[in-house]
């Protein structure tokens, strides 16, 4: 049985494992940018200069950017598929957020909650996936 090469030589069982570390490694930066920015509205809610009524809000903002920017890092190393792989990536860092919160406070979150952050950080991602093919497209080789 032959086996199928893509358009750079390699095959695809190398193909879909490159993929998969890019996707793990986007949800992953995700999470850190995320927990950034989280970490940052909390100093500042804490020192009384944004009311707490704002911070879920800015909470729910942190999310989508983190899925966004983790996206986008993706998109741009894996080449193609951009809305599969964005999406991907939004899933795998809805997936960390909700293990660490998990972890980090030993109960689940509510399902509405749940719901909400796993649709901001998969709109993130295909976001990502929708702006760098359509608004950045790739500049195409002369002959």
């Amino acid at each position: 049985m032959a086996e199928r090469e893509n358009g750079k030589g390699e095959h695809r069982d190398d193909q879909l494992l490159r993929w998969g570390r890019a996707i793990l490694i986007g949800g992953l930066i995700g999470l850190a940018v995320c927990l950034t920015l989280l970490l940052g509205i909390s100093a500042v809610v804490s020192a009384g200069k944004l009311g707490q009524d704002r911070a879920a809000a800015i909470s729910a903002a942190a999310c989508f950017f983190g899925a966004f920017l983790g996206g986008s890092w993706t998109v741009r190393q894996c080449g193609s598929r951009a809305l599969a792989v964005g999406s991907a990536v939004g899933a795998a860092h809805a997936l960390f957020l909700l293990t660490v919160g998990t972890v980090l406070f030993r109960c689940g979150p509510s399902a509405a909650g749940a719901g909400l952050l796993t649709a901001l950080c998969l709109c993130g991602g295909a976001g990502a996936g929708l702006v760098d093919r359509l608004v950045l497209p790739k500049k195409k080789r002369r002959k």
